[in-house]
């Protein structure tokens, strides 16, 4: 009888393992497809093609603004990811402020191509928005507070631009009040 638990409990054991080893394709989410951004930008052009994510890539940010911005979004990167993103010289994904640009304060423009993703604002602000764009455009595990396995890190290549139909945004505000 010993011997008939212990061969259970082993075939049990190995099934269990070679399960585990099975398959580890990845899966598009159906709440993953299309381009799902909110608000809804003033611009979109889709592009041909898409950016991925990869482990050891790198954020360019020039100045100390860029450099917050690309921190907090680096963080969130990695802790979903599992990847270790930093920030360098030359990095495909590039932050850049232009104090000379014509847009709004929160303004930006967003690029991304299956090489690069680029966002251009006049302020720190405009750059955060943009970096939400792009989180958005990322697979929604993305927001994850914890590493995701098997998910697909990529962002469709578009071309954004956007800034504030209305100068006050929010919930819980009357922005009738406010003009």
């Amino acid at each position: 009888m010993r011997k008939n638990y212990l061969k259970v409990i082993c075939a049990v054991f190995t099934a269990g393992v070679m399960a585990s080893c099975g398959n580890s394709a990845t899966e598009i989410k159906s709440y993953n497809e299309g381009i799902n951004i909110i608000p809804k930008p003033l611009s979109l052009e889709v592009g041909n093609g898409s950016f991925k994510l990869k482990d050891g890539m790198s954020v360019h940010a020039a100045g100390q603004e860029e450099k917050t911005v690309a921190e907090y979004f680096i963080s969130k990167i990695n802790r979903s990811t599992g990847f270790d993103i930093q920030i360098r010289e030359n990095g495909c994904i590039r932050l850049e402020l232009d104090a000379s640009a014509t847009m709004d304060d929160e303004g930006y423009t967003l690029n991304v191509t299956p090489e690069s993703v680029v966002v251009k604002a006049k302020t720190a602000q405009g750059l955060f928005y943009g970096m939400q764009s792009f989180m958005q455009l990322l697979p929604a595990e993305i927001e994850s507070p914890s590493v995701v396995k098997n998910v697909p890190w990529v962002a469709q290549a578009v071309d954004i631009t956007d800034e504030p139909k209305i100068e006050y945004r929010g919930l819980m505000i009357d922005p009738c009040r406010h003009l």
